[in-house]
């Protein structure tokens, strides 16, 4: 049966999925939805007995994986985010309804806004003030307005880049306009650079982006090469960001890359190894 909403997590962190799940049934209280997990590690067997979660076995990369778990999808939205977050109360609810009575465009997205840094990524738990960011330590508060600009960012001041154009780092929006612009570009390692692709091609394609006016999700932030974080930073840091400058350096970098080949996926490793080796591909965290 078609679901309102697929929610999408690429996972390794499988201990905090049923945390999670339980915060999806607080964010759709009126919407129907369903989990998919794409992870290499086995997911907790209370999770695979429920009959909304689809599970993906994947060692590919982080982009490759939620490109995969894409079809899987049985609904009219999606939602991108991930296994350290913690989605707010009654949110998905407040996304479809704005889809609905606004009323956005086939090709819009809702901007799924998150405080990062005030969980804990092991527990999901909020974090001490001590231990928090320190815009955060004396109360949670979210991102200005300006922060989801995507020239706020010195990084991001490319001459490809509009200044107009927002981010949408976890973006809500409908499943087949996503599949219609190709996804992601699978040639990126991990999801940020791609993500930020996607939302520059599609206001290239005249989608307009939309913040929700609350904070939907909480989510833990792993520095430098803290944790699992090492092939993260790696891959992020070193060719993936080589390959967005190298594009996005160009004027109108978006509007000659609207449309991909969704199936880009399958030609890139099915086993990603700055993670994994292929020799001994285990089924839970070390």
């Amino acid at each position: 049966m078609l679901k309102d909403i697929s929610i999408i997590v690429p996972s390794i962190r499988p201990k905090n999925l049923i945390k999670f799940y339980n915060s999806a049934l607080k964010g759709c209280k009126d919407a129907t939805f369903e989990l998919v997990v794409a992870s290499p590690y086995l997911i907790p067997e209370e999770l695979m007995k429920k009959g909304n979660v689809k599970f993906l076995h994947t060692y590919a990369s982080p982009t490759v994986a939620f490109q995969m778990a894409t079809q899987l999808c049985d609904s009219e939205f999606i939602y991108n985010t991930a296994d350290d977050c913690i989605i707010q109360d009654g949110v998905l609810d407040l996304a479809l309804r704005m889809f609905k009575l606004l009323p956005l465009d086939y090709k819009d997205m809702i901007n799924m806004i998150y405080i990062e840094g005030i969980l804990d990524v092991d527990t999901l738990e909020i974090l001490p003030p001590e231990r928090r960011p320190d815009a955060q330590k004396n109360g949670i508060t979210p991102f200005p307005d300006y922060y989801w600009i995507a020239h706020a960012h010195q990084d991001l001041r490319l001459v490809g880049i509009d200044v107009s154009w927002k981010l949408c780092m976890q973006f809500f929006m409908k499943l087949n306009y996503f599949l219609e612009l190709g996804g992601y570009d699978c040639a990126w390692e991990y999801y940020n650079h791609p993500m930020h692709d996607f939302a520059f091609r599609a206001q290239a394609n005249g989608s307009k982006i939309v913040n929700l006016p609350q904070v939907a999700v909480h989510a833990s932030h792993l520095h430098a090469n803290a944790g699992d974080h090492t092939p993260v930073l790696e891959s992020q840091n070193g060719p993936d960001l080589v390959r967005f400058n190298e594009i996005y350096s160009k004027p109108n970098a978006a509007y000659s890359r609207i449309k991909l080949n969704y199936n880009n996926w399958r030609g890139h490793p099915q086993i990603w190894s700055r993670r994994f080796d292929q020799n001994n591909l285990p089924l839970q965290p070390n």
